[in-house]
């Protein structure tokens, strides 16, 4: 399927062309890639709760080495079946709890 690049235009892109596209007009981070500055991200409120939360996780990074290096060599075994039961129990966990989230 190919796409009409005229429709492309009607909603504002650019077709690619593939080649180094320029920056857009309205781009509000055009100063500082031109500049090659850093560009600076404020997070919101609930982002940096996100963000407060993950950082205080006590995770077993020996553990989560071992997953990787067992992925990495096609040892690790992935069963869908005991993801799919994991997800419709957590599921009807938040059912009858009425848990929104």
């Amino acid at each position: 399927m190919k796409i009409d690049p005229s429709l492309l235009t009607q909603v504002g892109l650019e077709p690619d062309t593939g080649s180094t596209r320029k920056p857009r007009q309205n781009d509000p981070l055009a100063p500082a890639r031109q500049a090659g500055g850093d560009i600076q991200i404020k997070l919101s409120p609930t982002l940096q709760g996100i963000e407060k939360t993950l950082a205080s996780l006590d995770i077993n990074q020996s553990r989560v080495d071992a997953i990787k290096q067992a992925l990495a060599s096609g040892q690790y075994q992935i069963s869908p079946e005991r993801i799919a039961n994991g997800l419709i129990s957590t599921s009807m966990q938040h059912l009858v709890n009425g848990d929104k989230s």
